[in-house]
């Protein structure tokens, strides 16, 4: 049987977040922090990230999808998305 690592991570930072500002509604970019934990994941080998949004955020959506996402499923709560690294 294949065996697999998980890592469970949370969004990667951003200026906004440093600032402390709410960015729930607003489509950012990752700051120089954030591509360094991208990179980060990349040099331990970690081949993709997988996600859950909400079915009922369509911004959320579109904003993976802007960023290489996949969409690989939709459930009414749920529709998982993936990218290759």
């Amino acid at each position: 049987m294949k065996s697999y690592i998980v890592y469970i991570i949370r969004s990667g930072a951003t200026k906004e977040e440093t600032e402390g500002k709410y960015i729930g509604h607003t489509d950012v970019e990752l700051s120089e922090e954030g591509r360094k934990q991208l990179e980060n994941m990349r040099s331990k080998g970690i081949k993709g990230i997988m996600l859950v949004v909400g079915t009922e955020n369509k911004r959320g959506i579109k904003f993976y999808e802007k960023n290489g996402f996949k969409r690989l499923l939709t459930l009414p709560d749920g529709t998982v998305m993936a990218k290759e690294l």
